[in-house]
């Protein structure tokens, strides 16, 4: 065999057996694949989240073990959500625990706690006597508090409002840190009643007012004394605390008594026959 003739063959073997495995994949391939079930572009898959520039979202849940946004750190050693340099290991959620002041006391930071939520609720205002007007609600404010697991802190929970046989006294002022909410003040008392309806009734008093909260709410103004007929005057109802979660004013009894004022969780008292009945306490709430 020349060696002309020997090429020849050697090429054309070549070429079958390039055939032969071009036929077999294409037949593989044929096999494999699987037509559209519906018409473009539905049915098509997802495009992955990748590390472009571009804008993607997901209609479904994401999961990892760290999330972090432009942490410039690059301290991820155990999971965590972070945006910037500000990293956080867990969620807040229901509050743990809360403790209640309705006396003047010190709050604890329990351990590893950093942020309290506070109501703080103050005194309601003391009712006038003699169709005295009654005393004002308290006032309310609710707020955050950054603090230090273990920090000692001040609370203080105001003094109902005293009634009875002079003007009404205020309720004193809440405070913890630097939320705070004073006092209703005290109704004042009616005088130089006599037979046909002469004399003149006490006035209302006006609430107490929250500072420094997220939320800061006035007490309610206690009504003034009045007419109810010649021989009976009667007093005013005493104010609502700033809140609903606060207590509402103490009526009037019969003739002549005003009420105080709510504060803290209570109502004020109710005016008796002749002396203005007490503001409510007030009270701090505190939530962690």
């Amino acid at each position: 065999m020349n060696q002309s003739l020997r090429h020849d063959l050697l090429t054309a073997a070549k070429a079958i057996i390039l055939a032969l495995i071009l036929s077999v994949g294409v037949s593989y391939i044929h096999a494999a694949w699987s037509n559209p079930t519906d018409v473009p572009p539905n049915g098509n898959v997802a495009v992955p989240l990748n590390i472009s520039s571009t804008g993607q979202g997901k209609s479904g849940w994401l999961g990892a073990s760290q999330f972090i946004v432009n942490n410039p750190a690059g301290d991820v050693t155990s999971p965590k959500f972070c945006i910037g340099a500000s990293c956080i290991t867990s969620w807040g959620g229901i509050p743990n625990g809360a403790q209640i002041f309705t006396t003047s006391g010190t709050f604890t930071v329990p351990a590893g706690v950093i942020r309290l939520w506070v109501e703080v609720y103050g005194g309601g205002g003391g009712g006038g006597r003699n169709a005295g007007g009654g005393g004002g609600g308290g006032g309310t404010a609710l707020g955050f508090l950054t603090v230090t697991p273990g920090q000692p802190i001040p609370v203080t929970a105001g003094n109902a409002g005293s009634g009875g046989e002079a003007p009404g006294g205020p309720g004193g002022s809440s405070s913890i840190l630097t939320i705070s909410a004073t006092g209703g003040l005290g109704g004042t008392s009616g005088g130089g009643f006599g037979g046909g309806g002469s004399g003149t009734p006490g006035t209302g008093a006006t609430g107490g007012i929250g500072s420094g909260g997220l939320i800061n709410i006035a007490g309610k103004t206690g009504t003034s004394g009045y007419f109810s007929n010649p021989d009976c005057p009667f007093g005013g109802v005493g104010g609502t605390s700033g809140s609903s979660y606060g207590g509402t004013g103490g009526a009037s009894n019969g003739c002549q008594a005003g009420g105080g004022g709510g504060g803290g969780f209570q109502p004020g008292d109710t005016g008796s026959i002749n002396p203005g009945g007490a503001g409510a306490s007030g009270a701090v709430v505190v939530w962690w």
